[in-house]
């Protein structure tokens, strides 16, 4: 097959055209990848958090069992831990959230997501909590 003079280099442009666009796709990919793996991280801690509650542990051994369970960055996260007192057969909810923003490496990819990720997890409580 020959080619005339005019498509010489054609292979080339159209290359250097589409590379940009595949490398910023393969990248997005990565980021989604990433974000999913932070909220199921952010959900296993929530559930962490909500079952030492459940057995009336305080609110800081909550805290740390959380923060130690997340694979995130613990200074980013916002923990919620209702209600304040916790008798024997009540509900305990436990909230973590963490701003999206904070995951991603392009910026950018944040305006299509929501503000925060966040996770709950509820138990019954087992023990009275003062």
């Amino acid at each position: 097959m020959f080619r005339t003079k005019g498509e010489r280099g054609q292979t080339l442009t159209e290359f250097a055209l589409t590379l940009p666009l595949l490398l910023l796709l393969l990248f997005a990919i990565f980021q989604f990848g990433f974000l999913f793996y932070s909220y199921i991280s952010i959900q296993q801690a929530a559930r962490e958090g909500a079952r030492i509650a459940a057995v009336g542990a305080d609110d800081t051994k909550i805290t740390t069992r959380i923060k130690n369970a997340s694979a995130v960055d613990p200074a980013k996260l916002t923990i919620a831990i209702t209600p304040a007192t916790r008798p024997s057969g009540d509900e305990v909810t436990v909230t973590v959230s963490i701003p999206s923003g904070e995951l991603l490496a392009m910026p950018f990819v944040a305006s299509f997501l929501p503000a925060k990720i966040e996770a709950k997890a509820a138990m019954r409580m087992e023990r009275d909590f003062p």
